[in-house]
């Protein structure tokens, strides 16, 4: 698999990264401890997070 771009860059990988954090702490907090069971879908190009409280 090559590093070709397909298109015009939208997001740098520091922009992207800040923003896993950023979501990964306020998961972190919403969910603070409970179980939770996360279940991703990748169709292609998309990507759909579902998460699921089981506490």
């Amino acid at each position: 698999m090559g590093n070709e771009h397909i298109g015009e860059l939208v997001l740098s990988q520091q922009q992207i990264s800040q923003g896993v954090s950023t979501v990964a702490k306020q998961l972190n907090h919403l969910y603070a401890g409970k179980t939770v069971v996360l279940i991703t879908v990748v169709p292609g190009e998309f990507y759909l997070p579902l998460i699921w409280c089981a506490s």
